[in-house]
């Protein structure tokens, strides 16, 4: 890409990946992506600001990581994503980056590590915006996800809070991937024990098995074709 070229041309580049990712073509995603980072850097070298454009192209190879199977990739990719958005002051973005690292770091089992990044998930939304306004900030994967590590420390409590506030977001903003998120949640909530009858039957009327096949279905139309349901999060 030549430094020519106007800004719409990283963007394109940018999008034509993530249509990539949608069908699996891995590769070529990859390549617009570094494409699309090489050009707003040197943007930024002729002093012009796309900080905003290189974080979501990064974020975009945080998802290639996940369709690869790679959580540990993914994780890098997100927590840059962290670090540039908090160094430049700029928060646009940055809830939903909170929320993919923790999913990652669930995945990886680090749960410690998980719960303390939901909890700046959590804070972001309180501090800069409301619990509904994080809709556009990773709310419903960040709900999904707090009210696992709330069931996993027997506080069912929290759990049915997290877990209802994720299931009207994702009513609400119909995205498919917090959806796949929701029901992947619910299939590894299953796992627990002693959970309340009552909560068993508001929230976890199907069985795992079910939850996961959801999940799994809408994952691979998003081009995320890793298993759900191979490793317990328990």
């Amino acid at each position: 890409l030549s430094s020519h070229f106007h800004p719409e041309a990283g963007m394109a580049a940018r999008f034509l990946a993530l249509c990539h990712i949608m069908t699996g073509n891995v590769g070529a995603a990859q390549r617009l992506l570094q494409q699309s980072i090489r050009f707003f850097e040197q943007m930024e070298e002729q002093g012009e600001v796309y900080t905003l454009s290189i974080v979501a192209a990064t974020h975009y190879q945080g998802d290639i990581c996940i369709v690869e199977g790679s959580w540990e990739g993914a994780l890098t990719c997100y927590l840059r994503c962290i670090g540039i958005v908090e160094s430049h002051g700029f928060y646009r973005g940055l809830g939903l980056s909170l929320a993919k690292a923790s999913y990652c770091y669930i995945r990886l089992k680090k749960y410690e590590e998980a719960e303390k990044f939901l909890k700046r998930t959590d804070s972001f939304y309180q501090t800069i915006c409301s619990e509904w306004s994080g809709s556009v900030q990773g709310g419903g994967i960040a709900y999904s996800l707090y009210a696992l590590i709330a069931s996993r420390n027997g506080n069912w409590q929290r759990a049915a809070e997290r877990l209802a506030l994720s299931e009207s977001l994702c009513k609400q903003m119909n995205k498919p991937l917090w959806r796949a998120i929701l029901l992947w949640v619910k299939g590894e909530m299953l796992q627990g024990q002693d959970i309340p009858t009552d909560f068993i039957e508001r929230y976890l009327h199907k069985g795992r098995s079910a939850y996961h096949a959801e999940a799994q279905l809408i994952f691979a139309k998003l081009g995320w074709k890793h298993e759900v349901g191979t490793e317990s999060t328990q």
